[in-house]
């Protein structure tokens, strides 16, 4: 049955990797929340779980040039100091997992609409990987071949990360969510997309669209992750409120959030220590 929740996001996907990890149920919608309640069907240790997020983080941290030098340089006595001097991945805790809940995101949001979207991929413009980056935490962008304001759509996205939920985490979310918000890191991608020959073209066309007149035209998406543990559904459905109309607030409730995040970095690092492989 048609939801709200799908009609500005997509169904929740039934292929892996979202929907061999989550169940997915869409709570009758109000006029202050669109809730999705996503819920585990396997555990946070899940072998094949932690290894498609090991890979994500990879993918999101590293670009290909970066991978090359690692695998160039890893028979070289030098190896470990020159992969700490280009780390990408950082190692502060809550940077681990504010980064992982922004890939989570980014990659749902995608697997429900089943295509790839047009983002910046920004961690790798970090400059202190150990610090979080300022911005969209989530910005992507559905073109057609040919762009206009009427036919672009943007998906503007918030996510947190929390141990233990509480009412502050969700007043947060709601308000990065305001249906008055627009996109902050809009040129930031433009400018992305400039260094690529093969989007070069294309980032000068989307730079001469209007964000406002894309919202206006009701394609300006807006959705808020929290990843936390089993009472992520409960806080969302108690706490949350916020009167945008084209906003899907999402909630993951897995028993363990903290091991599956530490646990998949730890794969990352072992992955990137025998560059090789990847």
């Amino acid at each position: 049955m048609p939801t709200n929740q799908n009609s500005l996001i997509g169904r929740h996907p039934t292929s892996p990797v979202f929907g061999i990890w989550l169940s997915c149920d869409d709570v009758t919608v109000t006029p202050t929340k669109c809730h999705r309640k996503l819920s585990e069907l396997v555990p946070s240790n899940d072998a094949d779980l932690v290894e498609w997020l090991s890979k994500m983080l990879i993918k999101y941290h590293y670009d290909d040039n970066k991978i090359k030098r690692l695998k160039k340089k890893f028979a070289d006595i030098g190896f470990p100091q020159f992969a700490e001097q280009n780390r990408s991945l950082p190692k502060a805790d809550t940077v681990q997992k504010g980064n992982a809940a922004e890939i989570i995101l980014t990659e749902y949001i995608q697997s429900t609409l089943n295509k790839p979207l047009i983002q910046s991929f920004r961690f790798r413009y970090n400059a202190n990987v150990d610090q979080s980056m300022k911005g969209d935490d989530v910005l992507l962008i559905d073109s057609p071949k040919t762009p206009t304001n009427s036919n672009v759509k943007i998906y503007l996205g918030e996510s947190k990360y929390r141990g233990t939920p509480n009412s502050q985490v969700v007043t947060d979310l709601s308000k990065a969510l305001e249906k008055s918000k627009l996109p902050l890191s809009y040129s930031f991608l433009m400018d992305v997309l400039r260094r690529d020959k093969s989007t070069e073209a294309l980032a000068d066309i989307l730079d001469e669209l209007y964000v406002k007149d894309i919202k206006a035209n009701g394609n300006l998406i807006y959705a808020g992750l929290l990843l936390s543990n089993m009472n992520s559904h409960s806080n969302i459905e108690t706490h949350f409120s916020n009167n945008n109309p084209n906003l899907v607030i999402i909630s993951i409730g897995i028993n363990n959030p903290g091991r599956l995040i530490t646990e998949a970095y730890a794969l990352a690092e072992s992955k990137l220590s025998k560059p090789t492989t990847l």
